[in-house]
């Protein structure tokens, strides 16, 4: 699914930003924490 270069890439971050939007329209948007082990994510708080 991803090139070496992106798994690269991906290993070498340590913050993403996940969003979602609520039922009513609202977006939301925060910082976390997360690991790629080159096949899986791991999300965590960003402290």
């Amino acid at each position: 699914m991803f090139s070496e270069k992106d798994r690269a890439f991906l290993r070498s971050q340590t913050l993403a930003r996940f969003a979602t939007v609520a039922v009513n329209g609202q977006p939301d948007i925060d910082t976390v924490g997360f690991g790629f082990d080159g096949e899986r994510f791991y999300i965590s708080g960003y402290a």
